[in-house]
């Protein structure tokens, strides 16, 4: 009793202590909502955004293919940078698109970012939904001040049987995106601790190519009180650690209120570590980061490109929670 009465003491000074600052938050969809469907980073299978689609109209919304969501006339894009920028800048001020959903990610964002216009965004605030590559739009509208959803595309949906745990909790949160907690197990790995402050993130290797950009989110001042959530897929442990330590050399690291590893999936086991996971505790302790009372570290959110990807609502306050017992991420 008196550990859970720590806790909920601990909970309230850090709600009434936030420092994170306000970002819009965009509309909740209601029924007849249409949805624009875009592919600003590499071309798609045309079938998984058709079967996400006929998805999205059982749930009452309208979608809207763009003009350059299917094909690949461009290399490895379905159209050149100008009409990809274009078709996302076009959803962005139409004022009859409520929620922008990206068919996949792959590569290719990042080339569109110089063409995007922050301001637009920022003056039409509505749902961005997609991870992966998107994760440079994500940064994009950390700037521009806007919340964002990292979560399952098209690609996901049209793949994933309608009545999937992830599936579920998008369409959910976009009906309803205010009061969103998960409660998930203890590990070994979490460090105790409470946090509260702006999430950001994605995956790793993309923003971590924005490092020393106008868009960069990972070596942000330390009064803007970001918490950190980071996932990959198909890269070694040794190319994650790299990145890691760039994070840590850099002080970005420190200026962090909390860290939250998500999956971290298709990769081979090395002589020195077993796991991601394992290489990253590893650092983390090595660097005193677990002597450290208010610095809450979680491992194993079911987020990013494993078959579990837990919608996130990114660029938004949060309470990062983590005791001896279970761990919670609630957005205000």
């Amino acid at each position: 009793m008196v550990r859970k009465l720590t806790y909920i003491l601990m909970f309230a000074l850090a709600v009434i202590a936030s420092s994170a600052k306000d970002f819009k938050r965009p509309h909740a969809l209601e029924p007849g909502a249409r949805i624009a469907i875009v592919t600003p980073a590499s071309a798609t299978d045309s079938m998984p955004v058709v079967h996400a689609m006929e998805l999205l109209e059982a749930q009452g919304y309208e979608p809207v293919p763009y003009p350059h969501a299917f094909g690949r006339h461009y290399g490895t894009f379905p159209a050149n940078d100008t009409l990809r920028a274009q078709d996302l800048m076009s959803a962005f001020a139409d004022p009859e698109i409520d929620a922008i959903m990206c068919t996949r990610g792959g590569y290719g964002l990042v080339r569109l970012l110089p063409l995007l216009d922050a301001d637009v965004i920022a003056q039409n605030p509505k749902w961005l939904i997609g991870y992966s590559d998107i994760s440079d739009l994500h940064a994009l509208m950390f700037h521009a001040g806007v919340q964002s959803i990292h979560g399952p595309m098209c690609g996901h949906l049209g793949d994933e049987k309608a009545d999937s745990l992830s599936t579920a909790y998008l369409l959910q949160m976009l009906q309803q995106p205010e009061g969103w907690t998960y409660t998930l197990p203890a590990h070994p790995y979490n460090n105790l601790g409470i946090a509260n402050g702006t999430l950001v993130g994605g995956n790793f290797i993309t923003i971590n190519g924005l490092a020393e950009s106008e868009y960069d989110i990972l070596n942000l001042p330390a009064s803007e009180g970001i918490i950190l959530y980071i996932e990959e897929v198909g890269e070694r442990i040794h190319a994650v650690e790299r990145m890691l330590m760039r994070l840590h050399q850099s002080r970005a690291l420190s200026k962090l209120k909390g860290l939250i590893i998500g999956e971290f999936t298709d990769y081979k086991a090395t002589k020195d570590f077993e796991t991601i996971e394992d290489m990253i505790h590893y650092w983390l302790k090595e660097w005193g980061y677990y002597e450290l009372d208010d610095f809450p570290i979680l491992f194993e959110m079911p987020s990013g490109h494993g078959d579990i990807n837990y919608p996130l609502i990114l660029n938004s306050p949060v309470t990062l929670t983590i005791t001896e017992d279970f761990a919670t991420l609630n957005w205000k």
